[in-house]
């Protein structure tokens, strides 16, 4: 009965310490997936900061918000001040006057000699390069139809623009640049030759002012202009507008010029030229709506983007200045 007894007690005690064994490995179990489960998570968190911090676009993203969030005044003028330039934009839109014109722009025809008349082209001095026997014969046709007062020739055009910056540029119409073919060339029927006006145009040397800063250069490296309009450019100018060509004796000196080469290789074209008499007239526009707000929104438009963001530049500027501060107090 002992012997019985003991060997109960002692399979009772392994029973136990076998149910022990197996709660033990159980909690083993559930804390070694707890602790798999963290570290999964924490991984994954360090995984989303990790990203963050090598995509560069993501991290100012992330900072910028971060700072929006800080500063919501500030936001919200940001967000209100573009709104407020786009509805003057539509303000513009709506108080433009728009006209329509159903019929043909039509200009009157001037003649060429008028321009030679107005402008007292004869008390003015020609210059010419370079000197030779024809280059003299056509400017000495050239005097002769035109009753210029002072035609002054020079060897080459170097020589010529040394003259015209030391001398009165008020008392100079233009200069007259022939090809350098026409010294050798004895038989030679194409003469070509270069106009060179003063950069100022002549019709604005005693009429300066501020306002006529675009007028000053011929703008011959441009085929339409900065702004256009819907209708025809300088509408009320029957003479086509700056830099007129007309008023400032281009288009007198050119067939002048071209007369007297004609005059020169062959004289019975004298004949000829004194039965004809030029005109210029501008080209007709056909009907069109008037609207000056395009060429208003050319102007304003760059102004009110640049004013809408101005604001938000200067700040993130202070911010990052700020960064750089506290960078250099900390180190």
């Amino acid at each position: 009965m002992l012997v019985c007894k003991d060997r109960y007690e002692i399979n009772k005690k392994n029973s136990i310490n076998l149910k022990r064994q197996q709660h033990q490995q159980q909690s083993d179990g559930s804390s070694s997936d707890t602790s798999t489960g963290s570290e999964s998570i924490e991984s994954r968190g360090h995984l989303y900061f990790r990203w963050i911090y090598d995509n560069r676009v993501s991290l100012l993203l992330w900072k910028n918000f971060k700072l929006k969030i800080r500063h919501p005044w500030r936001s919200l003028f940001w967000i209100i001040v573009p709104c407020i330039f786009s509805v003057i934009m539509v303000l513009i839109r709506s108080a433009a006057e728009q006209r329509s014109i159903d019929q043909i722009t039509i200009f009157p025809s001037h003649s060429i000699d008028d321009d030679f008349i107005l402008m007292g082209l004869t008390e003015k001095h020609i210059l010419y390069a370079p000197k030779s026997n024809h280059t003299d014969g056509i400017m000495k046709k050239y005097e002769e139809n035109t009753y210029s007062s002072t035609i002054i020739g020079f060897n080459n055009e170097s020589e010529l623009i040394s003259y015209y910056l030391q001398k009165n540029s008020d008392q100079i119409c233009c200069a007259i640049i022939f090809d350098e073919s026409i010294s050798y060339q004895q038989n030679s029927s194409e003469i070509g030759f270069k106009l060179r006006f003063p950069f100022i145009p002549i019709y604005l040397h005693h009429d300066f002012s501020v306002t006529r800063l675009v007028e000053l250069t011929w703008k011959t490296a441009k085929q339409w202009p900065k702004y256009s309009k819907s209708g025809p450019r300088s509408a009320k100018n029957s003479y086509g507008g700056p830099p007129d060509y007309f008023g400032n004796g281009f288009l007198f000196v050119q067939h002048e010029i071209s007369r007297a080469i004609a005059n020169y290789l062959d004289p019975k074209t004298e004949e000829f030229y004194d039965k004809i008499r030029l005109f210029v007239q501008r080209y007709p526009f056909p009907p069109y709506q008037q609207s000056n707000f395009l060429f208003y929104l050319q102007i304003i438009f760059p102004l009110n983007y640049v004013l809408s963001f101005l604001s938000i530049v200067l700040e993130l500027t202070r911010d990052v200045v700020e960064e750089k501060e506290l960078l250099v107090i900390f180190k």
